[in-house]
């Protein structure tokens, strides 16, 4: 059995601004904006960047060759960087004119239909209006938190104040949060009651590390059941998307979380498990498989692992719900990743379905809609843009 989603709507679950006042980039620069790796370099301004060393290493990522051979494939030029950069370039023709064309190409293309920013800009803000198409919003809850780590006196006027911010940015229109449980204390988090977090409140200020985990994991119960009550939705950070400031994945095993959601007492709230939990896919997939609140997002490892990502989706399909996983590029700066991830998500999808059918395992009407579901609409339900 053949299948073929390439006309089918994509939902970029997850993405960033985008270098909008670049209208014409260097090779080098190029492959930067694809590096998540160290950066070990520095210029004379004192701003790290990658290593020449490092920069020859990227470009044979498995990432970049793909992009490269879809760019490739579109501009009909050379199969090399230095070929599809200048072919970019001139289509885009030194201007930001230039750059929303060709943006709108890109994402009309691939029937990319909506998107999920992340961005700790304010909610209508120019640079925020970078995608071309719907845009739903993260509120980046933690940049308040860690502010009012530093002026409150008290954990209990802390959390009047952060929930309030909430609270008014559900009202603004954004319509979930973002955070970094894992970066920050781990995600083998523990139950904290207000009452020990204000114990140890001033330590935790103070720079006591497991002072610092107990006022987080409390600020992050109190929050999770928020943004359960206000129906928003709660992305979190799992795996790693690199290892550029933050070495200690261990730390990021999505199924470190799961004793502290085994009561059932945050199951209201619905919990996005951004980036798959690379290198962890299987553990954040076995999360959602117990846990009916629980998404799995494929952004960032989707385009990023390239072309190991269909066989990750692949073990995904087979253990997670199919309402319960999600598409998304994790794009920031330059801005062919959604149209990359689109493209490397259908061929992978068509493949993985047919195989299921052919193996007797789901008919085709089911393996359409499954495809359907993980490509757009679960995203676009969760965010109710429809029922």
């Amino acid at each position: 059995m053949k299948f073929d989603f390439s006309q089918e709507n994509f939902y970029d679950n997850h993405t960033h601004v985008l270098d909008m006042d670049k209208p014409e980039v260097s090779v080098d620069w190029f492959i930067k904006s694809y590096n998540h790796g160290p950066m070990t370099s520095r210029d004379e301004t004192g701003a790290k960047f990658p290593s020449e060393k490092h920069l020859g290493t990227i470009r044979e990522l498995p990432m970049l060759l793909m992009l490269t051979h879809f760019m490739a494939e579109r501009f009909g030029c050379e199969e090399t960087i230095e070929a599809v950069v200048e072919a970019r370039n001139h289509e885009i023709g030194g201007t930001e004119e230039g750059i929303r064309k060709y943006m709108q190409a890109l994402y009309d293309e691939e029937h990319i239909v909506s998107s999920t920013l992340e961005s700790e800009l304010p909610m209508g803000d120019p640079l925020t209006l970078c995608i071309p198409n719907h845009v739903n919003r993260l509120f980046r809850f933690e940049d308040v938190y860690f502010s009012l780590l530093k002026s409150e006196v008290s954990f209990a006027s802390l959390m009047e104040k952060l929930k309030k911010s909430i609270v008014d940015a559900k009202a603004a229109g954004f319509v979930g949060i973002k955070g970094h449980i894992a970066e920050k204390c781990g995600m083998d988090a523990y139950l904290v009651t207000p009452e020990e977090a204000e114990h140890c409140f001033h330590d935790a200020r103070a720079g006591d590390r497991e002072a610092f985990r107990a006022v987080y994991y409390c600020m992050f119960d109190q929050i999770l059941y928020l943004t359960g009550e206000l129906g928003m939705s709660f992305h979190i950070h799992t795996g790693s998307t690199g290892m550029r400031g933050t070495p200690g994945v261990h730390k990021h095993d999505p199924a470190l979380l799961a004793p502290f959601l085994l009561d059932g007492r945050h199951e209201n709230a619905d919990i996005v498990m951004l980036h798959g939990g690379f290198p962890y896919t299987r553990q954040a997939a076995l999360m959602a498989y117990n846990f009916p609140n629980i998404y799995i997002d494929f952004s960032q490892t989707l385009p990023w692992q390239g072309m190991g990502f269909a066989a990750m989706l692949k073990e995904v399909i087979g253990q997670a719900p199919h309402n319960r996983i999600m598409l998304g590029s994790g794009q920031h700066g330059a801005f062919e990743a959604a149209w990359a991830a689109s493209k490397a998500s259908k061929t992978a999808l068509a493949r993985i379905m047919e195989e299921l059918v052919d193996d007797g395992l789901i008919s085709e009407e089911r393996a359409v809609r499954s495809a359907r579901q993980i490509l757009s609409e679960n995203a676009r339900r969760l965010y109710g843009e429809i029922e």
